[in-house]
């Protein structure tokens, strides 16, 4: 009976993983020719080889600015993690300017929440930093994520459990754990 249990356990978690690096496989981070990821600092330089490029970035909301037609809000990029999702402990790679069509509240799109956008580099567009002078990659908006929070296991990933026992421990939100099995 235990072995019954130990191989339906088993080929749950050789599907599980296929399926990982199959999701993992269609990763949609934008890459250069060379294969490493398209940064900020990349467009920055040349804006016109980028230009009408596919990009997913992600980072803190600095500013929103309303216009009549659209709304452009300031990011503070980041790195993006391994599944391409926003990282809000990755290292800060530069800002860009996010395009929206139409109206974005500002108060829903407060300073510092985490964004993750994917669109089409527009260009760039010169701005400032307090008095220094700064050159922004515009990047117009297909699709987007906010979020507020960080990922909650930390840096570390998720506290993945494994076998028969009995644990205590801050995973995720979770309490105590009792029993036979998988999970987090």
């Amino acid at each position: 009976m235990l072995l019954l249990l130990w191989k339906s356990m088993m080929r749950r978690f050789i599907v599980l993983i296929l399926i990982s690096a199959s999701l993992l496989a269609c990763n949609s981070q934008p890459k250069k020719a060379d294969g490493t990821p398209l940064r900020i600092s990349d467009v920055k330089a040349k804006p016109e080889v980028y230009k009408g490029k596919s990009i997913r970035w992600a980072g803190n909301i600095v500013s929103v600015v309303n216009y009549s037609t659209n709304t452009v809000i300031e990011v503070l990029g980041k790195r993006l993690d391994a599944f391409g999702n926003a990282n809000d402990a990755g290292v800060e790679q530069g800002r860009f300017y996010a395009v929206f069509p139409g109206f974005k509240d500002p108060a829903q799109y407060a300073k510092g929440r985490l964004l993750l956008v994917e669109g089409s580099i527009r260009g760039v567009k010169t701005g400032k930093i307090g008095a220094h002078r700064y050159v922004y990659p515009e990047v117009l908006v297909k699709s987007h994520k906010l979020s507020d929070h960080r990922w909650p296991y930390g840096n570390y990933g998720p506290a993945w459990h494994w076998g028969i026992g009995w644990g205590w421990g801050r995973h995720g939100g979770h309490g105590g754990h009792i029993g036979v099995g998988w999970g987090y």
